[in-house]
């Protein structure tokens, strides 16, 4: 087995146990009837977001300009946080709760955090579009 593929196995291996270990706390940890687990999970997925963003971002190397990449980074973060902050806000604070098995009446409130989410990604994804345009001389993709 060669170098790669040992650190490939490990590596997999690490982010396995990660992912349990917040699957783990999303359902375990409550504290003062709240569910924080969520929050420790959604904030895995902020994790994985910034990284991954990171990765595209550093795959582009001196292609994309810096006040580019600042901006890519900035929506993908934002848009994650939003949706994490106001559903946690909605479910947590407001008590916004999903329809149950005994059927769709018995759902309490309505949850607008992926409508905050959608108009922060639409926001960000024009601003992303139109500095491609305004700096296409320092693009070239």
């Amino acid at each position: 087995m060669g170098r790669n593929t040992k650190l490939r196995i490990i590596t997999g291996t690490v982010y396995f146990l990660v992912l349990i270990a917040f699957f783990c706390m999303k359902i375990l940890i409550r504290i003062d009837g709240k569910d924080f687990g969520k929050l420790f999970f959604d904030g895995l997925i902020l994790l994985f977001g910034i990284f991954g963003t990171y990765e595209m971002l550093h795959a582009f190397g001196e292609k994309l300009h810096i006040t580019q990449k600042v901006v890519v980074m900035t929506f993908a973060l934002l848009t994650l946080v939003i949706y994490i902050v106001s559903d946690f806000l909605f479910t947590e604070i407001y008590g916004v709760k999903l329809p149950d098995e005994d059927g769709v009446l018995h759902a309490v409130g309505r949850n607008y955090a992926p409508y905050f989410m959608l108009v922060a990604f639409v926001a960000g994804f024009s601003l992303i579009m139109g500095m491609l345009v305004f700096a296409h001389r320092y693009v070239t993709l």
